[in-house]
């Protein structure tokens, strides 16, 4: 399938956005043959194929790199604003008792 975005022309609605079509692009993979064979027994255990089953862990590590940079921000936004425990700042005179 192309990468070109559908249009129906008749009403002017991008197909693409409307019913989610992901258009898809394939990949080139050069892996070693013991891993491909157990690639294939792997992916025949779960009724998924080698494509399916790569495609699916990719988009899983995405998700995740996506949630910790979400919460990372997160994190970072609420070192920048602080935090206040109560109670006074010390005094120079406190800092520097000896």
């Amino acid at each position: 399938m192309s990468s070109h975005c559908f249009t129906c022309y008749a009403c002017g609605t991008n197909l693409r956005e409307k019913w989610g079509l992901l258009m898809k692009q394939n990949i080139t993979l050069a892996l070693e043959k013991d891993l491909l064979s157990e690639l294939r027994v792997l992916a025949a255990r779960k009724s998924m194929s080698i494509s399916g089953m790569l495609s699916s862990q990719l988009r899983e590590i995405v998700e995740q790199e996506k949630q910790y940079e979400q919460c990372k921000n997160r994190a970072l936004a609420s070192l920048r604003q602080g935090y206040h425990f109560g109670g006074r700042p010390a005094s120079r005179e406190d800092l520097h008792a000896r």
